[in-house]
């Protein structure tokens, strides 16, 4: 994780100047499907590193924790994350088909914007 943590330190920088960023969007009115694309890069950029952390808590700490024997937090991981994936597979269709009930611009402009990409 060390050897990571001065690129995860930058680009959690980058994502603070985002929110900056979105803040003034707002404050300015900008456009709104324009602030949806900005969120779903901060979305984007967020889960970016929470794969990262992931990544890194898999290979050092729970093959840690299997060598050990402690086969019953590595399978808690491994629940959450599958809970956690499928949920947002659940969100993602069902936006998908709330909006496109609704109208095909309302589909079209957020299929643009990666709204379906995003998590909950």
């Amino acid at each position: 994780m060390s050897n990571k943590k001065p690129k995860l330190i930058k680009h959690l920088k980058i994502i603070e100047g985002q929110v900056r960023g979105l803040q003034k969007m707002i404050d300015n009115d900008t456009y709104c499907v324009d602030i949806i694309t900005q969120t779903s890069a901060i979305k984007q950029g967020l889960s970016n590193i929470e794969n990262v952390l992931l990544e890194s808590h898999i290979s050092h700490c729970v093959v840690n924790q299997m060598k050990k024997g402690q086969t019953d937090k590595a399978t808690e991981l491994a629940r959450t994350v599958l809970a956690t994936s499928f949920l947002l597979l659940r969100v993602r269709f069902y936006l998908y088909f709330r909006c496109l009930a609704k109208n095909f611009d309302c589909f079209f402009s957020s299929w643009h914007a990666g709204i379906f990409y995003l998590s909950a």
